[in-house]
């Protein structure tokens, strides 16, 4: 093989003048260029000079010896790249300028985010603003990625790309397909036909009207075709940034999206997709696909776009996009949605995303779309979808269905039942919940419809969804089957005193509140208990923290519809045993300083001292200052005394007791509180306390949970194995809160 061959830079200019209407040197030599520079032998600068005609690059890789050489190469490797010439090898320090241009992608594309994050932009459009930033669009005469490196990252970016597609494929689940509704299936039909119907008409008008080339007709006709399409992990993953992926709205646009790929599906869900999102996704989704995003974007060559036919092109892509708007607003006003939903929903029907860009690109490599076309393309998405989740992000707020000027409470219910929803997210929270409905005392004239809702993150799949337990598949309820039978036997030791409703939900752990709070607000319960995210074992060790939880439950706290409980589960305890064997008296106190929560926390322990099996004791704490200034609202005074007296008269027997203790500060409450210690098992508290308070004063200092308020926060960081629960109340958010503490 000769070696003599080198390689001579030229302008496109000078290339097309050479060999007008042929196929580009660059092309037979499967090199990458920009349109800065071609690369061809300098033995053979124009193939006319030879005689030779190479319109197709299969010529010359099949019949090389038409150079007229010998033995003439194919296509030279990496290392026949020269670094003087802007070019980097492995030979000539070229790992050292592939390192500096990932680490300078990276850089650029999360500055990008971080700017644009305001603006409910997501990481992929970033990423795509950041490429075309480095790229030859504004940086022409500085190229970043010389031709060498801009191959390598390439490889690297498709890589990415591939292993990313295949992921995402084995995420989605098959059997979604049976849950789809009617309304979903009519808009995702006509969501996909009208853009078709919209953009080729456009397209025959402007064909009749003016002349268009047969390389730029059939770019655009494709382009329409995949404008047409909406991708599942596309709406998904969007919808899982704008953190509405559970939400009633984000659930609809899972089902409609589904609708265009219900012909695409080459694998199912979990748990094969579940096992490979652990050990492939940060890889692919942290590491490579941003590379192969930015490189979309680099590859964008806005000088390309010729002005002329930019307005015919344009006017066919908006006219598509419009026809994609269509066909979801008007069958969802149909359908009874409000105007601002169905808006919201059409506008994320209308993003674009990872898997159009790759379309795209694998188009413009194979010559099927023109680089102009390409460049209008990516353009276009990232402008129509940058302004869809803006508009989205700032109109559609999934909490608002379930905000409630008058929250539920039980202090404020006027019937004898409980309804309440407990939430589980391990099996080691199952029977200390199972106890605390147990002292919640469930009787005939007094029942409790308990809805036990399981929390799962959500892995291995792309949509996220909340059922009750007989709408799941076996292998969805083949998780809660422990969970279930231990509130079945619940349910069958208190026959007709309680009432057990099972579901699971399956969400990001930061939308998983939309669930809990929709769940809460449907069947109309007046308090959820969640527990908390600190999980101790034997001797009080602990055994588990979990971040995620705990976001979960301030979310919950800030949201819910009615009263929210966190329990604080430590130890082997009573509270881990059931109560309505008889053998067991279990031992509650309450702590009372005053204020809503302390009301709502005393409702509840009114409930418990009625089980025959439970001792309350209710200490309520005085200051020795009474003219202390407070932001306490001013009937709430009044409000507690009258709490506190209906309370004396309802509750009749010796299990009760009564205590007033007179303390000066927040030391002062915590030795009465070290007194009480070893003597019970259950602590209730309220969240939220005035923060004028002496009764609490220094110690909001040191508190390491806010979400469990001052009592709370002190009580779990005793060294002590008794329980505690925090009740908050949900007053309006014009109320008072520890704004000092959060």
């Amino acid at each position: 093989m000769s070696s003599s061959l080198t390689l001579k830079r030229i302008s496109p200019a000078e290339w097309y003048e050479q060999s007008p209407g042929k196929t580009s040197c660059t092309d037979m030599c499967q090199l990458e260029t920009s349109t800065d520079q071609r690369y061809v032998p300098t033995r053979c600068s124009s193939p006319k000079e030879r005689g030779h005609d190479f319109t197709k690059s299969q010529q010359f890789r099949h019949a090389p010896n038409r150079w007229g050489e010998r033995d003439v190469p194919r296509l030279p490797t990496i290392r026949w790249l020269e670094t003087h010439e802007g070019l980097s090898s492995p030979e000539n320090g070229g790992h050292e300028a592939y390192s500096e241009n990932m680490v300078l992608i990276f850089l650029s594309t999360r500055a990008v985010y971080v700017l644009l994050r305001p603006l409910h932009q997501t990481t992929i459009m970033a990423q795509i603003i950041g490429g075309a930033l480095m790229g030859p669009s504004l940086l022409r005469e500085i190229p970043l990625f010389p031709m060498g490196s801009r191959y390598v990252l390439r490889t690297f970016a498709e890589f990415g790309m591939i292993l990313h597609a295949f992921v995402l494929g084995v995420q989605i689940d098959l059997g979604l397909v049976k849950h789809i509704r009617k309304r979903a299936v009519i808009i995702g039909i006509t969501s996909t036909l009208l853009p078709l119907v919209f953009g080729l008409s456009s397209f025959r008008i402007v064909q009749r009207t003016s002349h268009l080339d047969d390389e730029t007709a059939s770019s655009i006709a494709a382009s329409v075709v995949v404008n047409s399409m909406t991708s599942l992990v596309v709406i998904t993953g969007l919808l899982k940034e704008l953190k509405m992926l559970n939400s009633e709205l984000g659930r609809l646009a899972a089902s409609i999206t589904i609708v265009s790929h219900i012909f695409g599906w080459s694998a199912n869900g979990p748990p094969l997709g579940t096992q490979l999102v652990q050990k492939l996704d940060f890889f692919t989704s942290g590491f490579l696909l941003p590379v192969f995003c930015a490189m979309s974007g680099i590859r964008m060559e806005l000088y390309l776009i010729n002005e002329k036919s930019f307005i015919k092109i344009e006017f066919i892509i908006l006219m598509s996009y419009l026809g994609k708007f269509t066909g979801v607003i008007v069958p969802s006003l149909f359908f009874g949605m409000s105007f601002l939903k169905a808006s919201c929903l059409a506008l994320i029907m209308c993003c674009r995303g990872i898997a159009e860009i790759a379309v795209y690109c694998m188009w413009k490599d194979r010559k099927i779309i023109t680089n102009q076309i390409f460049a209008i393309m990516i353009t276009n998405m990232v402008i129509i979808t940058g302004i869809s989740t803006t508009i989205v992000g700032y109109l559609y707020d999934p909490s608002r269905r379930y905000k409630l000027d008058v929250r539920r409470a039980i202090c404020k219910s006027k019937q004898n039942s409980l309804r309440i929803l407990v939430c589980i997210h391990k099996e080691q929270n199952v029977n200390p919940l199972i106890s605390l409905l147990e002292v919640s005392n469930p009787t005939r004239n007094s029942p409790i419809a308990a809805f036990v809702l399981q929390l799962m993150e959500l892995k291995g799949s792309v949509t996220a969804f909340l059922k009750p337990h007989h709408q799941q598949t076996k292998s969805e309820a083949a998780s809660s089957t422990q969970l279930i039978n231990a509130f079945t036997q619940f349910q069958r030791c208190y026959y007709g005193h309680v009432v057990v409703q099972h579901f699971t939900t399956i969400a990001p752990y930061a939308t998983m509140h939309d669930d809990v709070c929709t769940l809460a607000l449907d069947k109309r319960v007046v308090i959820i208990i969640v527990p908390f995210h600190k999980q101790w074992g034997v001797g009080g060790i602990l055994e588990s923290t979990d971040l995620s939880i705990r976001a979960l439950n301030r979310n919950v706290l800030h949201k819910a519809p009615c009263s929210v409980g966190i329990l604080v589960h430590r130890g082997q305890n009573k509270s881990n045993r059931p109560v309505y064997t008889g053998e067991l008296l279990y031992h509650i106190v309450m702590l009372f300083i005053g204020g809503a929560d302390d009301r709502e926390a005393l409702a509840y322990s009114r409930r418990m001292a009625e089980h025959p099996n439970t001792s309350l004791t209710v200490v309520w704490f005085i200051t020795t200052d009474q003219n202390r200034p407070s932001t306490e609202m001013p009937d709430d005074h009044e409000l507690d005394n009258q709490a506190f007296d209906e309370f004396k008269d309802s509750m009749v027997g010796n299990k009760i007791i009564f205590r007033e203790e007179i303390v000066k500060d927040g030391i002062g409450t915590t030795q009465v509180i070290q007194a009480f210690a070893e003597t019970f098992d259950l602590f209730i508290v309220g969240k939220n306390h005035d923060p004028c308070c002496k009764a609490t004063l220094g110690l909001s200092e040191w508190i390491e949970y806010p979400e469990l308020g001052i009592l709370g926060d002190t009580l779990v960081n005793s060294n002590d194995e008794f329980s505690v629960l925090v009740v908050q109340q949900q007053p309006k958010e014009s109320r008072h809160e520890l704004k000092s503490i959060q």
